[in-house]
């Protein structure tokens, strides 16, 4: 739990994404989450920390954090926002690897929703910008598959289960 403190805290030092810095959380995502019975925390910011279980039945138990931002941005008539989950943080006192990098880039031209971001050369996190009016299945589809893409990662170059 103090990994998650920590890396919440960089999150907000580092103004990681728009979708951290809402002022109150979105009552549709609100309504959505306790509707399909998903646990959830807000946030300092409004945006909703989802914890869930990523484990295969053949694996140790793994989980992942999940973002559900709450702040929303238009494109003409399309209102979008952002799910993100952090699947790399760069090892204090080093950049981040070129071969870490190409590996997320070369992944990222492979999925139908979401890609991998570099913050602030801190960390990467696996965002999808989606509509925000999503059904409840859709949603949770989603964040199933950022979450999961994330974990995937971190396992892979870090050999942890910390973010």
């Amino acid at each position: 739990m103090k990994k998650l403190a920590l890396f919440l805290g960089v999150c907000m030092l580092f103004g990681l994404t728009g979708s951290l810095f809402a002022e109150e959380a979105d009552p549709r995502i609100e309504y959505q989450l306790k509707r399909m019975d998903v646990q959830y925390e807000i946030n300092d910011s409004g945006a909703f920390r989802i914890i869930f279980d990523t484990s295969d039945d053949d694996e140790d138990e793994r989980t992942q954090l999940v973002i559900v931002g709450s702040v929303t941005e238009s494109i003409g008539a399309l209102e979008v926002r952002e799910i993100w989950s952090c699947g790399y943080r760069v090892p204090e006192g080093e950049a981040v690897s070129a071969s870490v990098i190409k590996k997320a880039a070369m992944e990222s031209n492979q999925y139908i929703i979401g890609a991998w971001e570099l913050i602030n050369d801190e960390m990467l996190i696996f965002c999808a910008k989606v509509p925000a009016n999503l059904d409840d299945d859709t949603l949770r589809s989603i964040i199933v598959s950022v979450g999961r893409q994330a974990d995937k990662f971190e396992q892979a170059t870090l050999g942890t289960d910390d973010l």
